[in-house]
């Protein structure tokens, strides 16, 4: 499942009245230090119409090593990078690495993922007839957790996905696994706004991750009514949503062929549900 999250660049000066830190590579234990001071402020600073811009703020905080990058922070509630890679480089989910950035959504129980992402494969292939890859469209694509899996099992996938910084991810995926051109298109748009675009291709499949809340109906008609593939496969992370939208997806014409959970939060009521769909 995706989630849409923040994705705002951050200002190559400081907003007016805002404070900014300066910040150096120091030594881990103080390193931490910091952060935890740094995040201390940000929780009770106040807002930032409450900060009065002051004139020796820079002084107050100098970085004294020109050969260090210092980092400027600022009061926002924008996500901040205090040290480390911009990326974070995850192996090993069914052959394929992924490069994850703070502020797109990637699922965090790896072993879980693994075997959700098995599961939506073997729901596209199955039945699938040999020969020609197949035409998949992936609808709440994020930065590729699906897609890219399912062109190395021999398709060729549309992936559709709004957040931006979901999609440079996943631009960066593609070229860490060394995906040929062609066989993985990227489109950045809100689902709803892409339908009328994709619709009036042929698809062997569709895969839909999309956010807790499910799929609006005029999504559910368009796939389902409009697109008609042959198979579906629908990621749910929210069963009161599924237990909604099922019966709308049967009365177009679908079957169940295979409705799996998957345990993605252990202890807790949160569970994934991989629901693999063939027209009647």
């Amino acid at each position: 499942m995706n989630r849409e999250s923040a994705n705002r660049r951050h200002p190559a000066t400081p907003p007016p009245g805002r404070r900014n830190l300066a910040f150096k590579t120091v030594k881990p234990v103080h390193l931490l230090l910091g952060q935890c001071l740094l995040v201390a402020w940000g929780l009770f600073a106040g807002t930032a119409a409450d900060l009065a811009p002051a004139a020796s703020e820079s002084s107050r905080f100098p970085c004294p090593d020109p050969e260090i990058a210092s980092y400027t922070a600022y009061h926002t509630r924008e996500t901040i990078r205090i040290d480390g890679h911009s990326h974070v480089k995850q192996d090993g989910i069914v052959d394929t690495s992924f490069l994850v950035s703070p502020t797109a959504f990637f699922q965090t129980n790896v072993g879980a993922a693994r075997a959700l992402v098995q599961l939506v494969i073997d729901g596209v292939l199955s039945g699938a007839p040999e020969g020609a890859p197949l035409r998949v469209l992936d609808l709440y694509a994020g930065s590729g957790l699906l897609s890219l899996p399912l062109v190395k099992a021999g398709a060729r996938v549309t992936a559709v996905e709004e957040n931006r910084q979901a999609m440079k991810d996943a631009e960066a995926n593609i070229r860490l696994n060394r995906i040929p051109g062609g066989l993985m298109r990227l489109i950045t748009s809100s689902v709803e706004d892409a339908l009328p675009r994709v619709t009036r291709d042929p698809w062997d499949a569709v895969v839909l991750d999309p956010p807790r809340l499910g799929c609006p109906p005029d999504v559910l008609d368009a796939v389902f009514n409009h697109i008609a593939p042959p198979r579906a496969v629908y990621v749910s992370c929210n069963p009161e949503a599924l237990a909604a939208e099922l019966p709308v997806i049967l009365n177009a014409g679908y079957r169940v062929t295979k409705i799996q959970p998957v345990d993605m939060f252990p202890h807790t009521d949160h569970i994934e549900t991989v629901v693999a769909l063939s027209r009647r």
